[in-house]
């Protein structure tokens, strides 16, 4: 069966349909972000880009209020370029039913966000090769919700402080890798906001916390969720400063950094898990 799974206000007048095969708007993606842009959309106004089933090399430039679905929830569309980023900037946008691939680092840079919130929504990321990051988070608010994403580098490193980002229902995975780099599958600066809510966070490399916490950050929150360290690693949430942390339902398979992290920590330790 076919769906779009998308609700954002969008009118049957603003939408453009992608098609490489001619049987669309548009042949790119990018040409469709474009066209739908110059109409001035708006908060109110949005525009929504429905894209085919097919793969795009693509390094895609968002644009505020174009939202991008795949047509197609079963097979999607995957946007896979031949290098560099998937996506750099970033816009107050949803990205829906989509598969994202490549094989340079980061695959999403999503460093200018200032004052504007991003949404990735049942969307699947994976990295070509191992030590690749997945996304690189500084101002503005990234939202994952009901999405896989796994790489063999850091999965979120924020760059500046001052961004925000809320992960949902999503399971987050830092694979195997063959440098034995000690790296964290969720790096946080200090004055970054995180809050992890129903989700998964496994580090499966050699090396390094579930999430580390370079910084003490102005929020950090982990509630009714899955925290693992890889093998090597020493902590399951890791920081390098004093900081505060709302923990509450959370399974972890080795402690946190209780040296560093006070607040209410509400977690079980399963080594197991």
């Amino acid at each position: 069966m076919t769906r779009v799974i998308f609700t954002s206000g969008v009118t049957a007048g603003h939408i453009y349909v992608v098609d490489p095969a001619g049987n669309g708007d548009y042949s790119t993606i990018q040409a469709a972000i474009n066209a739908a842009y110059n109409q001035a959309p708006s908060a109110s106004q949005p525009w929504l880009i429905l894209i085919t089933p097919d793969t795009y090399p693509e390094n895609l430039i968002l644009r505020d209020h174009v939202h991008l679905a795949g047509i197609c929830v079963e097979r999607g569309a995957i946007i896979h370029p031949t290098s560099g980023a998937v996506i750099s900037g970033g816009a107050e946008c949803q990205l829906s039913n989509l598969k994202l691939g490549g094989n340079s680092s980061p695959m999403l840079e999503l460093t200018n966000l200032a004052g504007k919130t991003l949404r990735l929504k049942n969307v699947v990321m994976e990295a070509d090769t191992d030590a690749i990051n997945g996304i690189y988070a500084a101002t503005g608010t990234i939202i994952i919700e009901r999405s896989t994403l796994q790489v063999g580098g850091k999965v979120i490193l924020g760059k500046a402080s001052g961004g925000t980002v809320k992960v949902y229902y999503s399971r987050l995975r830092r694979y195997t890798e063959t440098s034995g780099t000690s790296q964290a599958a969720i790096e946080m600066l200090a004055g970054q906001t995180l809050e992890i809510y129903h989700s998964i966070i496994r580090n499966e490399a050699n090396a390094g916390a579930g999430i580390l916490f370079s910084g003490a950050p102005t929020l950090a929150k982990v509630y009714h969720s899955i925290v693992t360290k890889s093998a090597g690693g020493t902590y399951s949430i890791d920081a390098s400063a004093a900081m505060t942390l709302r923990m509450a339902a959370t399974v972890v398979n080795a402690d946190i950094d209780t040296g560093d992290i006070s607040g209410y920590t509400d977690y079980t330790i399963d080594a197991n898990c």
